[in-house]
C-alpha cells in the first residue's frame, strides 16, 4: 500500500478520501501542523546501528498528550506505523537516536 495515497477510515468513522501530505524527511523535533489534523503514518529511518524513536504529540510543542510512539531497532533500518489518529491542537514530532530521520504523513 502506498501510504501517501491510502484511503483509510479515521478513528471517528469518517471516510478520508484525500492524499496524505508528507512532512518531508526530518532529523530534529518540529511542528508539522497546527490545529485539527489526522496523522496517517509515521516512518522512521535509522543509521543501521542505533535505535531510534519518533514521538508525536497532540500539541504545537513537545509537551502535552502523546498520541504515538514509533520505536525502531537500529538494525531494522526502517520502521513505522500506519494507524490514522486525529489531533486537536497540532502535530509535533520529536526524534531520538544517532543518525535517525522521520517523516509524518498527515491531513491538515
Amino acid at each position: 500500500m502506498n501510504i501517501a495515497t491510502a484511503n483509510p477510515t479515521d478513528p471517528y468513522g469518517q471516510n478520508v478520501n484525500k492524499v496524505y501530505l508528507p512532512s518531508g524527511e526530518r532529523t530534529a523535533a518540529a511542528l508539522i501542523d497546527s490545529g485539527l489534523g489526522i496523522v496517517g503514518a509515521i516512518v522512521v529511518t535509522t543509521d543501521g546501528t542505533n535505535d531510534a524513536e519518533c514521538i508525536v504529540y497532540d500539541n504545537i510543542n513537545g509537551s502535552g498528550s502523546v498520541v504515538a510512539r514509533c520505536p525502531v531497532k537500529g538494525s531494522d533500518k526502517v520502521g513505522g506505523q500506519a494507524i490514522p489518529f486525529r489531533t486537536n491542537n497540532g502535530i509535533y514530532a520529536t526524534i531520538s537516536g544517532v543518525g535517525a530521520k522521520y517523516q509524518i504523513y498527515y491531513l491538515p
